[in-house]
């Protein structure tokens, strides 16, 4: 292929193009220009370094309470949780912990997860309406305080898989 001035070709040498050019391209002296064709190998993708998992010294992990999904091994409560309802699916784990409340709860979560690997993207921890959000090991949790008018609160824990 022949530039605009006439005095440049293409020479494909193996998987690359070598653009030769000459005279007035880059002012009167002559100059060897290559690049990567676009048949290039793929690149591998980059490799991400996993992070040690760090359960605080009073946590207890979810698969120490019996859960067979989910980020089992990642994700802690305090080690008194006494837990409600559940439900333990491949996809998505629901629970409910009956105590510690629900404001001891979300505090030992804000500590805990950013030492297991997860991301904290929002957090309330004042009454009413504590919440937590975060994400991690390809889950995302939230976590609320059920704080009834009669009754003991209680706090909500729902983990999804990531798509």
């Amino acid at each position: 292929m022949q530039s605009e001035s006439g005095v440049g070709r293409r020479r494909h040498v193996g998987r690359r193009t070598v653009l030769v050019a000459a005279g007035s391209l880059l002012g009167g002296s002559g100059a060897l220009l290559a690049g990567c064709s676009a048949g290039a190998p793929p690149q591998p993708p980059p490799v991400t370094p996993t992070a040690a998992v760090s359960i605080p010294a009073g946590g207890v992990t979810l698969a120490k309470l019996g859960f067979s999904h989910g980020p089992v091994g990642q994700w802690s409560l305090p080690a008194s949780v006494t837990l409600g309802r559940r439900i333990d699916q491949p996809n998505q784990l629901t629970f409910e912990v009956l105590s510690p409340p629900p404001a001891e709860v979300l505090a030992y979560l804000v500590d805990a997860l950013p030492r297991a690997g997860f991301t904290v993207t929002g957090v309330r921890l004042e009454a009413p309406g504590h919440a937590l959000l975060a994400t991690g090991h390809g889950w995302r949790g939230s976590v609320v305080a059920v704080e009834p008018p009669a009754g003991a609160p209680s706090t909500m824990v729902t983990l999804q898989q990531l798509d």
